[in-house]
């Protein structure tokens, strides 16, 4: 999957500012998720989590708690 996200906002509007643009690779290597930075020409093992908060921060949704029942 590429996820690349774009922050009208900021200035200088140009790939090289990493508050205005980024752009990731998504993978799984065997049952690893991988991450690839396209700028900054990095590489990660990511886990679920992290990319479900970077996708939930930069589609702006809504985080519910959780309720305990006891």
């Amino acid at each position: 999957m590429n996820l690349e996200i774009f922050h009208l906002n900021e200035k200088p509007m140009e790939a090289g500012n990493p508050k205005f643009y980024g752009q990731w690779l998504i993978f799984l290597k065997g049952e690893k998720l991988m991450i690839v930075d396209v700028p900054r020409k990095k590489y990660y093992r990511a886990s679920q989590y992290w990319f479900l908060k970077l996708l939930f921060d930069e589609l702006e949704f809504p985080y519910k708690e959780a309720k305990i029942n006891g």
